[in-house]
């Protein structure tokens, strides 16, 4: 493989301005998400570094090799800077990070302006912008839900390719007899196009990882309960229409049992809200220890749930279910670290036998479930 100079700055070109539009898209589009506008502006300098030093050497000289080496490990710290904002771990400001450089910008000063060693001076450069990449991909990928793996992952993949090449390009320049990476040959022209990819490929691996976090986010807010996790009133809307369809095809039953805490205001007036929040959480845990894994036990309001089943076809069935639910209670909640016991009032409705449609289905388990509650309040 042999690629003349020509060729190869233009190809460089086209890359850097590839790069330079992905990146300036990704940091418009993505600046409310905390550290995606930080990790795009860091590779924005790292795009303009590179060309000032592999275009302006002619007009500035060893300045240029000088200014594009610093801006390209500014710009990588900038980089990692925006991974530990990104994953919540970052605590101190940007300057403190980017100060990190400053044994590099001590060294690249000598070795430019007082000893020019120059496959020395690559080496270093090349290895300190490898070890920084390389600890931002540490930072995406360690302490990582099984469920965000894939999604973390992509930004990891580019950051590691991005080290990896600096490592090679490293070990290139201080081979016998091998020069820069703009001289002819074909490893170093193919690493130098190469990291250029990579740089790109890492731009779009942020973003994609930034926008499928953030879509599973808005995801979780639209279908889930928030503090229990459990699918929220609109989910369970949804579940229901679903349950009533099949019914009308098939013949199929429908039940629903609707529960409410009994004296869990008692919780929060006694221990506070986060304390109650705690409770709801725990109830959550027990409840979904008994529900089976097709039927839907969702979170309709602060201490109400319910639980919607397809799978019975006799009220037996669902006595015995709202047993169960009723007997995960009977074992104290930890709360705060006093024992707190609470009970659970149950009402029941059968579709179509108790009710003609999904609206009465709910307020017939509803009207059950206060009765039975003030059933328990007179003794």
């Amino acid at each position: 493989m042999f690629l003349d100079i020509p060729t190869l700055i233009v190809m460089t070109l086209v890359n850097m301005a590839i790069a330079s539009v992905a990146a300036i898209f990704v940091w418009r589009v993505n600046r409310p998400m905390a550290g995606l506008s930080t990790m795009a502006s860091g590779l924005g300098m790292i795009c303009v570094s590179f060309g000032i030093a592999f275009f302006a050497k002619p007009l500035m000289g060893k300045s240029a090799s000088w200014t594009g080496n610093i801006g390209m490990i500014v710009g990588t710290l900038v980089i990692l800077h925006g991974t530990r904002q990104f994953r919540g771990f970052s605590r101190v400001p940007l300057w403190m990070t980017v100060l990190m450089g400053l044994p590099f910008l001590t060294a690249e000063t000598y070795f430019v302006f007082v000893q020019d060693v120059k496959p020395l001076r690559h080496a270093l450069f090349a290895l300190t912008v490898a070890v920084i990449c390389f600890a931002g991909a540490w930072t995406m990928s360690c302490r990582v839900a099984r469920e965000d793996r894939f999604i973390y992952g992509i930004t990891t993949l580019g950051l590691l390719l991005y080290g990896g090449m600096q490592t090679v390009r490293a070990v290139w320049v201080l081979l016998p007899g091998q020069g820069s990476a703009t001289d002819k040959g074909w490893l170093p022209t193919l690493t130098l196009l190469i990291l250029n990819v990579c740089l790109i490929g890492c731009l779009f691996g942020l973003s994609t990882a930034t926008n499928l976090k953030l879509r599973k986010r808005i995801e979780k807010l639209a279908f889930r309960d928030p503090l229990t996790g459990l699918p929220n009133r609109r989910t369970f809307d949804e579940r229901l229409d679903l349950a009533h369809s099949r019914a009308l095809a098939t013949g199929a039953c429908v039940a629903l049992l609707y529960a409410d805490l009994d004296r869990f205001k008692t919780v929060n007036d006694r221990f506070g809200h986060d304390a109650g929040d705690l409770a709801l959480k725990q109830v959550a845990e027990r409840l979904q220890a008994v529900v089976h894994l097709d039927d839907c036990l969702a979170r309709v309001g602060g201490d109400e749930f319910v639980v919607l089943t397809e799978r019975f076809t006799t009220r037996t069935d669902v006595l015995a279910l709202m047993a169960r639910l009723q007997g995960c209670m009977r074992e104290p909640l930890d709360v705060a670290g006093s024992p707190i016991f609470l009970s659970l009032s149950c009402g029941m409705a059968f579709y179509p036998e108790d009710v003609s449609s999904t609206s009465d289905l709910i307020r017939e388990a509803d009207a059950g479930m206060y009765i039975v509650k003030r059933m328990a309040a007179l003794g």
